[in-house]
């Protein structure tokens, strides 16, 4: 996947994507009006509180997944094939930011933020090795099919703002993200029930948690009272994700690599106003 390249995200993202899209369209005219004369104030220090939705990601999939059947002994018996994937579905996010503009138009600011990404696992049971076991391997793979698991990520961030005037209170602007993020637990781990304990079919070796994150977010800064304004950001974050590329071995063992994956996420907050400045008088 090429590192820019254009992704479908979850439906229900892209159609308050669209609502706040179409909003932000018809309220900025409104608010960005200017009397000759006026001498306006823009923000040169705030801190923001925000939340929001981001969109899922698929993952990964292995179309066949060789499992072992043992015996009591511990000899293998048979072999059954299973179909594995994961992906990350829609989660909330959560964060706070602190921004400051040295000049009217660039500005820089630092972020931390939680997402709380959930794993979905399915699991689909292809061949059957007709040695009495299969059933196992069955109840197995319905332990892991929709089985949904915590994998929420902590981003810290920081960001280059561009914030043109266009001639109102109402100030657009463009963020250049940069920064880490907590892979949130393994995204290649998998276990299922076998006769009422944990089975690894997938292990981890990896023991790194943060990863590379980076992104383009383009919003709307609008005074909402003395002190305080509204934001609207839409967001296209990367992350380096652990990503299988190939079914595990014997000893569970899986070729994976890291790859960047999309995360559209609609955000909108709070400005707390620390410091203003006079911009340039029309």
């Amino acid at each position: 996947m090429r590192l820019w390249e254009l992704t479908v995200v979850w439906p229900r993202t892209l159609s308050m994507t669209v609502k706040i899209l179409v909003f932000l369209a018809a309220v900025f005219p409104l608010t960005n009006s200017r009397l000759v004369g006026q001498d306006p104030e823009v923000t040169r220090a705030s801190i923001s509180l925000f939340t929001g939705i981001s969109g899922g990601t698929s993952l990964w999939n292995i179309n066949r997944q060789r499992v072992g059947i043992f015996n009591n002994t511990g000899l293998e018996t048979g072999v059954d094939t299973i179909i594995l994937g994961r992906k990350l579905r829609q989660s909330l996010a959560l964060g706070m930011a602190i921004t400051f503009y040295p000049t009217n138009y660039l500005g820089w600011s630092f972020e931390a933020s939680y997402f709380s990404f959930k794993k979905d696992d399915n699991c689909a049971h292809v061949f059957d090795s007709t040695n009495g076991l299969s059933d196992a391997v069955a109840d197995m793979c319905l332990s892991i099919d929709r089985r949904s698991r915590g994998s929420g990520s902590l981003n810290l961030i920081l960001s280059g703002i561009l914030r043109p005037d266009l001639g109102g209170p109402a100030r657009p602007y463009l963020r250049v993200i940069g920064g880490f993020a907590d892979r949130g637990g393994s995204t290649v781990e998998m276990s299922g029930n076998w006769f009422g304990q944990e089975r690894q079919l997938i292990i981890d070796p990896d023991g790194s948690t943060m990863r590379a994150t980076a992104g383009l977010a383009l919003g709307v800064t609008i005074p909402a009272a003395p002190g305080y304004n509204l934001r609207w950001e839409i967001r296209d974050q990367l992350h380096r994700r652990d990503v299988l590329t190939g079914p595990a071995n014997a000893l569970a063992v899986a070729p994976t690599q890291q790859q960047w994956k999309h995360n559209v996420a609609v955000l909108i907050g709070i400005d707390i106003v620390l410091e203003k400045r006079r911009g340039r008088r029309y």
